[in-house]
């Protein structure tokens, strides 16, 4: 509904807000920026069943390990102990740990990329009931495939954050536009000049969100181009971008964007 002619906000409480996934994958993705890994920077976020946050993680060396001591370097077969592989903590293990005395029996955790064997037999371990998780693009490697046995048998549902945003939204998307417009993996793998502020723009002139979105969309892509994000995490907060617009856009709470 467009805002009343006085000026004055709606009576009502906000239509317009972020959903819980979305919330909780954001603070995941966020957490994810205080990553030291160059290549894949992955964050985690767990969530009791009151929806409190009971943990949080990133991953990287261990406590203790100074950044520079040791490779951050992925390798080729034989390297083994020349690569990070050997000694990074992954996200989703760090955010256990860093949970009050790992209590997180029946909590959800949010992950930007999909755990790996190791951290699954760790989930399977500390009882958390759900995983949601944004991407999953090396499903087809082997540590992957255990992965998702790992949390088959031992009873963890799993789903992708957007798998939850098409159920909330009736599998809604944005309308379609003559309009076209540059998507931020494209700009950040190609190093193009594209600003965020003018990528916000062209994607709201493209679809009619509202002026709360751009905002989002311009912090959320300059974050991504100053720590070199990868293409999916880029692509994953641009997905909960478009479900926070969708959902602007049907209520009619928003503002033109000038």
């Amino acid at each position: 509904m467009p805002p009343p002619k006085n000026g004055r906000p709606p009576a009502g409480p906000r239509s317009d807000f972020l959903g819980w996934d979305e919330y909780f994958m954001g603070i995941a993705c966020l957490s994810s920026f205080r990553s030291k890994d160059p290549r894949t920077k992955v964050g985690a976020c767990i969530v009791d069943p009151m929806r409190r946050i009971v943990g949080i993680g990133y991953n990287g060396f261990p406590q203790g390990c100074p950044d520079d001591s040791l490779p951050w370097t992925g390798g080729e077969e034989g390297e083994w102990l020349s690569t990070k592989y050997p000694y990074v903590v992954p996200a989703a293990i760090n955010a256990i740990l860093n949970s009050p005395h790992n209590q997180v029996e029946n909590c959800v955790l949010y992950t930007t990329l999909f755990p790996n064997d190791e951290c699954c037999k760790m989930i399977v371990q500390a009882g958390i009931s759900r995983v949601v998780y944004g991407d999953d693009k090396y499903h087809h490697r082997d540590a992957w495939v255990a992965a998702r046995r790992i949390l088959d048998v031992g009873g963890v549902e799993v789903m992708s954050l957007k798998e939850l945003l098409d159920k909330d939204h009736g599998k809604v998307r944005p309308k379609a536009s003559s309009v076209k417009t540059k998507t931020p993996d494209a700009d950040l793998q190609s190093g193009g000049a594209t600003s965020s502020t003018s990528l916000a723009k062209e994607v709201m002139l493209a679809s009619g969100w509202g002026i709360a979105t751009a905002i989002i969309t311009h912090v959320g892509l300059t974050l991504a181009q100053k720590s070199g994000m990868v293409a999916g995490q880029s692509q994953l907060m641009l997905d909960m971008q478009r479900a926070l617009f969708e959902r602007t856009r049907q209520t009619g709470t928003s503002l033109p964007f000038h």
